[in-house]
């Protein structure tokens, strides 16, 4: 008996905790909106992991031992997609963790923006689809359900927290959306072709971008198209993201008066939490909205 008893125990010992008794999924997501979306939904049942935090390129990330660790350990994995992170996708399919995880931009009814201008290195494909806060609305609810689904103890707070969550970031966008009437109309420039979805939302128009994908330096025909439309236009503002340069606009904006601010469009440069993505969007409208009310 003692010896039954004993096999009993190794192999109790042996198995993974969530196959024991129901507890709160361990999940990891990709970047920090997502991260946040997923903390909310979550709220004080647990806490998601974040793969892509501080000032990482989220493009060409390269994932620690640790978190390849992680990885495999997630009962879900929240992200973007294979288009914006092939890194994680491969990753995934390295760990076995394909049929666990959630891809925000395959889900139905998420809003996707084509570009016409071929700026962007994504096949024409606007990938930065967390800037558009409808998407957000909607991934709420898939976050909730695919918590529920392996954790239907906690189903009740999960769509509880959902709910709020989508009721706070209505007030959001309906805030945003006043700000940017007000201070608008906006025609801006920017570095990297990773505004549309927001631009879209919030009714600004982009009037260029001002690298071909992620490319850093501009060509001089580029260069000299975008200066084109800065005469014939009334663009108001160029902007960085997050560490690059000042030097990159300078040939651009070079005899005309217009503003440098700056935009992150990933949240990198935020602290990472459950309040990340309104401060996300909060820091876009500021940004805009403060360059144009210094125009003259």
């Amino acid at each position: 008996m003692r010896f039954f008893r004993f096999l009993i125990a190794i192999v109790l010992f042996s198995l993974p905790t969530s196959r024991l008794w129901a507890e709160v999924p361990n999940v990891t997501t990709d970047i920090p909106a997502v991260h946040s979306l997923v903390s909310q939904v979550m709220g004080e049942l647990g806490q998601p992991s974040l793969l892509v935090s501080g000032l990482a390129d989220l493009h060409h990330f390269q994932l620690r031992p640790s978190q390849i660790r992680n990885l495999g350990d997630a009962d879900l994995v929240f992200w973007i997609g294979d288009d914006l992170t092939p890194w994680l996708a491969r990753a995934l399919e390295t760990v076995g963790d394909t049929d666990r995880s959630v891809a925000l931009i395959d889900q139905p009814d998420t809003f996707q923006i084509v570009t016409n201008n071929g700026d962007s290195d994504h096949s024409g494909r606007d990938l930065h689809i967390w800037l558009d806060p409808e998407n957000a609305l909607i991934w709420f609810g898939v976050i909730a359900l695919r918590l529920s689904e392996l954790d239907p103890e906690n189903r009740e707070i999960y769509q509880h927290n959902a709910d709020a969550a989508k009721h706070s970031l209505r007030k959001t966008i309906t805030n945003s959306t006043a700000i940017l009437s007000e201070t608008g109309p906006h025609q801006i420039i920017t570095t990297h072709d990773a505004f549309g979805h927001f631009a879209n939302r919030f009714g600004i128009k982009i009037a260029g971008s001002v690298s071909d994908g992620e490319a850093s330096a501009p060509s001089a025909a580029r260069i000299k198209h975008l200066r084109t439309i800065l005469e014939a236009d009334q663009i108001q503002c160029a902007f960085l993201e997050p560490l690059q340069p000042s030097a990159i606009l300078e040939p651009l904006i070079e005899g005309f008066d217009i503003r440098i601010g700056v935009l992150d469009p990933s949240g990198t440069s935020l602290t990472p939490g459950a309040d990340l993505y309104s401060d996300l969007i909060n820091s876009l409208v500021r940004a805009i909205a403060d360059c144009s009310s210094h125009q003259t």
